[in-house]
């Protein structure tokens, strides 16, 4: 069956290049299966999550970013001193 997802990540460049990385080989291996779409369909997504990861390295903040700020920016003020919990702020996200 085809399935079609889109899941933003709020991680550092490397996280994200490991992120895109792992979307691409399993888009890469598996896609081509799906029914009813999968061989006209995988080409496609390959091709944005190739884009998608160079956008990674970029030193503005995108929509996304900008966005979860926006969202939670009580507890991300509430713990700026405190790394454990904003990564955990971050692990909700997921």
């Amino acid at each position: 069956m085809s399935i079609t997802e889109t899941r933003w990540v709020i991680a550092c460049p490397d996280c994200l290049d490991k992120q895109n990385r792992k979307a691409i080989v399993s888009c890469s291996l598996l896609g081509w299966w799906g029914i009813p779409w999968g061989i006209l369909k995988t080409p496609v997504y390959i091709y944005r999550n190739l884009k998608v990861k160079g956008e990674n390295r970029i030193s503005d903040p995108n929509g996304p970013l900008l966005s979860f700020t926006a969202d939670n920016i009580g507890q991300i003020k509430a713990f700026e001193n405190n790394p454990e919990k904003l990564k955990n702020v971050i692990k909700d996200l997921r």
